[in-house]
């Protein structure tokens, strides 16, 4: 009930939808344990991939709702590619114009109640093909770059490109809507957009 009224639905009918089969795996809530071993079957600790790739679905939900707030919520799980991503946070509406790939999460905001996204997950558990079609689009991003966001990784390097060329594009509309004056203290470099 209080998952459903966080995120404006109605409450489920019935506890313990989907069988209760939700395990939380963070520092503030542990509901589930798991044991994670190496190439050579020695035990070894579990990474967030690990807990990720272990179930068909993953809570994504951002810590605000915001036009174009997304965060590794959603980009984590899809990049990982193991396991569907269940999103609350921004409209993705218009998906592909966020660079979120279509039909390639559920949106919470697309049920009328807590009890049709139960049941859409019901029955993509029970019907292999229809899970599988949110996996589709991924041989269309084959050419992405992947791997970790460690420093001086490609990916990386590719995500302060898009963040560098969209901070040069909102610079430029503001120069054309506003005029030099005002569009002069808009901020030029990634680490002006981000520290001012």
């Amino acid at each position: 009930k209080a998952l459903s009224a966080r995120l404006g639905l109605p409450a489920a009918t019935e506890p313990g939808v989907l069988g209760g089969a939700v395990a939380a795996y963070g520092k503030c809530l542990q509901s589930a344990t798991m044991a994670c071993v190496d190439a050579a079957g020695a035990p070894r600790e579990c990474r967030k991939a690990d807990y990720m790739c272990a179930h068909p679905f993953h809570l994504s939900f951002e810590n605000g709702v915001a036009p174009d707030y997304i965060t590794e919520k959603l980009w984590e799980p899809l990049r990982l590619g193991c396991t569907l991503p269940v999103y609350m946070g921004a409209d993705l509406t218009d998906a592909a114009a966020l660079g979120v790939p279509p039909h390639s999460h559920l949106a919470v905001r697309d049920f009328a109640s807590v009890d049709a996204l139960a049941d859409r997950m019901a029955h993509l558990l029970r019907n292999a093909t229809a899970y599988g079609e949110y996996f589709a689009w991924r041989p269309r991003f084959a050419d992405a770059p992947r791997g970790d966001l460690g420093a001086g990784s490609p990916r990386l390097t590719a995500m302060y490109c898009d963040v560098c060329a969209r901070v040069a594009r909102r610079r430029e509309l503001l120069l054309s809507f506003v005029g030099a004056s005002i569009a002069r203290d808009a901020p030029t470099t990634v680490e002006e957009l981000f520290h001012g």
